[in-house]
């Protein structure tokens, strides 16, 4: 038992050594093994290893970026930083795939917020729009924009849906729309406003081939 214990003391110093000293290769089998055995024979150092590494990453990160350098790291953060939305009263739209179908689409949230205009308090409402597409579609991500560029303004419940159709109504030019406001109760009352547009040059051609 005392060869054992002098023998598992003599081989935790050669492996904390070669730690020390960088000769632990990973990638080779006496590397991995080498790894393993501190584990079991001394758990304190293996843990004191993983936060000299993570200590040296961070260290080596840093130093990328101050001197220009791109790490992984420092790319990851720079692709979300350019994918992050802003807030945009600017709708864009793409060609309708299928201008001659006559199809629908639908889409709501139940995130849309903005703010009492006498009060400053936040307003939420579940927003449904649904319209059938002429020549062009309204695009998803710049719907979500402007949606949310309603988050720090006042508006009356009647005029912020209304608002929303007319905009989204000159991006598009669909043969209707119609968006639906459902807001939270405030002071007992269930507010749902519905505004609809009607092309009438397109009603007005359905009638006279019908």
């Amino acid at each position: 038992m005392r060869w054992l214990a002098v023998s598992r003391k003599g081989e935790k110093n050669r492996i904390r050594a070669a730690l020390d000293d960088g000769f632990v290769d990973f990638k080779t089998r006496g590397g991995r093994r080498d790894f393993l055995q501190l584990i079991q024979i001394d758990p304190i150092a293996f843990l004191n290893f993983l936060l000299a590494v993570f200590i040296a990453q961070r260290i080596k990160n840093m130093m990328a970026i101050l001197f220009g350098r791109e790490t992984f790291h420092a790319s990851i953060l720079v692709k979300y930083a350019a994918m992050a939305l802003e807030k945009s009263k600017e709708l864009q739209s793409f060609p309708n795939p299928h201008p001659n179908n006559d199809y629908t689409i639908q889409f709501q949230t139940e995130e849309f917020t903005t703010l009492c205009p006498l009060t400053g308090q936040p307003d939420f409402a579940q927003l449904t729009v649904e319209y059938s597409p002429a020549e062009s579609c309204l695009e998803s991500k710049s719907i979500k924009q402007f949606l949310w560029s309603f988050r720090d303004e006042g508006h009356f419940h009647e005029d912020v849906t209304n608002q929303i159709l007319n905009a989204m109504v000159k991006a598009c030019a669909p043969k209707w729309m119609t968006v639906t406001g459902h807001y939270n109760v405030r002071g007992g009352i269930d507010f749902v406003i519905t505004a609809r547009f009607q092309n009438k040059n397109i009603k007005e051609n359905i009638e006279e081939n019908s």
